[in-house]
């Protein structure tokens, strides 16, 4: 989610790197959340009543198994407890 991607970036690196990704980010595909997929994932969300698990969790989950994208780049065990692997 680019929301996450610029919060880590912004934390970790400073408000320059951030910047320079939400200017650059045309070079990747990005999946805007619809209000559909929101419910989706809202829905799961509750429907997994887990701790911890996220909102952006459960919309990334969505949109991957739109993409059929079976493989995620996460540091968090939620991802495989949804069936993706871990890369």
């Amino acid at each position: 989610m680019v929301v996450e991607a610029v919060a880590l970036l912004q934390s970790r690196l400073g408000p320059d790197p951030a910047l320079r990704f939400l200017r650059e980010m045309d070079v990747f595909q990005v999946h805007w959340l619809s209000e559909p997929d929101h419910r989706e994932a809202a829905a799961l969300l509750e429907q997994r009543g887990r701790r911890g698990l996220s909102l952006v969790d459960c919309a990334s989950f969505v949109v991957m198994q739109q993409y059929g994208v079976r493989q995620a780049l996460a540091f968090d065990g939620d991802f495989e407890r949804e069936g993706f692997a871990l890369y």
